[in-house]
């Protein structure tokens, strides 16, 4: 037969080394934000996220930590 796909869904609950950051003033401010969360670890990759629903005039930011320890 037919093999499913399994999909994925992921809650806050969840051991994760990404990370969602949303409300982020539409300032051009990545620089401040990525300093600010790569103290707690190295940072792999980051997105500005631009299809995600947010308030107006604020960002969305899609994180990749190297360490799940350092997403935590």
């Amino acid at each position: 037969g037919k093999m499913e796909r399994a999909v994925k869904v992921y809650t806050v609950c969840d051991e994760s080394r990404y990370m969602l950051v949303k409300n982020v003033p539409a300032l051009g401010c990545s620089s401040e934000l990525l300093q600010l969360l790569g103290s707690f670890g190295h940072i792999e990759e980051y997105l500005l996220l631009d299809d995600e629903e947010c308030e107006p005039y604020t960002d969305v930011y899609w994180i990749k930590f190297a360490d799940i320890a350092h997403a935590r």
